[in-house]
């Protein structure tokens, strides 16, 4: 059975049938491309073992453009003018804008423990987490979902299906009324202590997942002590990637140690109730500054759809 992670023997990348040379991270610049023909994307990857997987894309040019007119895609914008402004904002059509519905995902240790005494002396009853008054603290507005995912990678296996190692994750939480204090202090005890801890990874994994929702977005990583980061990628190049999808990243610290808070750069400190209002302030800020713009064409235009100076 051929599981996720095993390395291929041998990667092929295609443009109309010409080979594109890959780099050491199997990334690729494409060629010039025509935007009045269509192209045709190959990717080709082949294991130790005989198995290859395959996967194409086709690019509709200009003259083709009927095929996607009915296709739109969503491109999220900040800080936009006015929506009846943002027409022309793009190189495409403009649909629709909207506000829309929010998405926070949330990457977090599965062991709440440092944060519970942190917040803990704070409370006097002795089921804090769980009460109103955790609930209560710094909810975000009304029609915002979060999700959470733990930095842990742990390995899925389906009759039928390869084996691969994935990011549990908890979806579908009402941010407006479970506060950021009851989403931080959730646990995962089905996550072994010991477990290596990967959360730079997990963070490029929440960000695609937010991406992904087409809506107003954000994706919030908290720090702390206890557990040294075992992620294939650093901070800094996770950082990159998610300001290149468009989506913005806040990091919060209770406890964290200053080697953790360099590695990410500019970091709020949520260790007090107050710190924790106001981060969860710049949170709502930020989401509420964001607006959905509809664009009447497919994801890859969508995405070379330079927008325009909207302010």
């Amino acid at each position: 059975m051929e599981k996720a992670h095993d390395q291929p023997s041998e990667v092929l990348l295609k443009v109309d049938d010409a080979l594109i040379p890959l780099d050491s991270t199997l990334g690729a610049d494409l060629p010039p491309l025509d935007p009045a023909k269509p192209h045709v994307i190959e990717a080709e990857i082949h294991f130790p073992n005989g198995a290859v997987a395959r996967h194409d894309v086709t690019l509709a040019g200009g003259a083709y453009s009927s095929s996607v007119n009915s296709e739109l895609t969503p491109v999220v914008v900040k800080d936009a003018a006015q929506p009846e402004k943002l027409a022309g904002c793009f190189n495409a059509r403009v649909s629709a804008v909207e506000k829309g519905r929010a998405v926070v995902v949330v990457v977090k240790d599965p062991d709440p423990r440092i944060v519970l005494r942190n917040f803990g002396s704070n409370y006097p009853a002795p089921d804090w987490p769980d009460s109103a008054m955790a609930r209560d603290l710094a909810r975000l507005d009304a029609n915002t979902a979060e999700s959470i995912v733990w930095p842990v990678m742990q390995i899925r296996k389906r009759e039928g299906s390869p084996t691969m190692d994935v990011y549990d994750s908890n979806g579908g939480i009402d941010a407006h009324y479970f506060g950021l204090l009851w989403t931080l202090t959730r646990a995962n005890r089905t996550i072994p202590p010991a477990a290596p801890r990967r959360y730079a990874d997990a963070v490029a994994v929440a960000g695609v997942m937010a991406a992904e929702q087409g809506t107003r977005r954000a994706v919030v990583v908290l720090l702390q002590r206890g557990y040294r980061d075992e992620s294939a990628r650093d901070a800094a190049t996770v950082r990159d990637y998610l300001r290149a999808l468009g989506v913005p990243l806040h990091v919060w610290s209770v406890g964290a140690t200053k080697e953790q808070r360099q590695a990410w750069g500019e970091v709020w400190d949520v260790s007090t109730r107050d710190r924790l209002r106001g981060a969860a302030n710049r949170l709502r800020d930020d989401l509420a500054s964001q607006s959905v713009v509809w664009l009447a064409t497919d994801a890859w235009h969508a995405f070379r759809a330079a927008a325009n100076p909207c302010h």
